[in-house]
């Protein structure tokens, strides 16, 4: 009897040495779990926060690139403009160049002892409608044969419907017209032209014509073509030299 009361205490010490490493694991378990969580909400947190800050910077991004869009499109159209501008310039200047080779032309024609001038006037009926006396185009042709060179001053004459370029021709005593120079007017109908005088052609007027396109005439395109063409638009200015 007394060893088994003797026993009793050693049995409850391992009970309560084997109940003790289950309470103390269990707190454990616990804690691992509540920071895994803990970290995992950080996790979460994290990655809402990249996500809010890649959306920001996203539409700060496109933001700045429409701008950058708009921009260039506004400097584009603002190139093109120049561009034209100076084109249209160029235009000008050569238009002017022209202009004062043609005015020294005229001032050593008019030196010539052979000069002669020659005033080009509308048909009888200009169009189908006679033309009003204060609408009328003009044009004064000065030329030299010794020089082989004539000038050509038009006021008044405004080009035709589809924009179709004018064409002087010499008229001679024999033979088909000559084409002598092709032009266009400004704005208000005045042009100041050179034009060369062939060897050997002895000029007995002139005549200025509205002449369609090669490509939009079949007509002009073969006689383009050939050695010699021949008006085929409708008379605007003649004259006859006098002799």
């Amino acid at each position: 009897m007394q060893q088994q009361v003797k026993e009793a205490p050693i049995d409850d010490e391992a009970a309560q040495l084997r109940r003790t490493p289950a309470t103390e694991a269990t707190p454990r378990a616990r804690e691992v779990v509540t920071r895994w969580r803990a970290l995992a909400g950080m996790a979460v947190s994290v990655t809402l926060a990249c996500v809010v800050v890649t959306i920001e910077f996203t539409s700060q991004a496109a933001h700045r690139v429409s701008l950058m869009h708009r921009h260039a499109e506004a400097m584009l159209s603002r190139v093109s403009r120049l561009e034209s501008e100076i084109a249209a310039e160029r235009a000008r200047i050569s238009a002017a160049h022209r202009e004062v080779a043609a005015a020294e032309t005229l001032r050593a024609l008019l030196r010539a002892p052979d000069a002669g001038l020659l005033k080009l006037s509308p048909p009888a009926v200009l169009g189908g409608h006679k033309a009003a006396p204060a609408h009328r185009p003009e044009a004064m042709l000065a030329l030299s044969a010794e020089e082989h060179r004539a000038v050509l001053i038009v006021a008044g004459l405004k080009a035709p419907a589809g924009d179709m370029p004018f064409v002087l021709w010499w008229s001679a005593s024999h033979g088909a017209p000559v084409q002598a120079a092709e032009f266009r007017t400004a704005a208000d109908g005045s042009a100041l032209v050179t034009a060369a005088i062939p060897l050997g052609l002895e000029v007995k007027g002139a005549t200025i014509t509205a002449e369609p396109a090669a490509e939009g005439d079949p007509r002009k395109a073969a006689a383009s073509s050939s050695a010699q063409a021949a008006p085929l638009g409708p008379v605007q200015l003649r004259g006859t030299l006098a002799r």
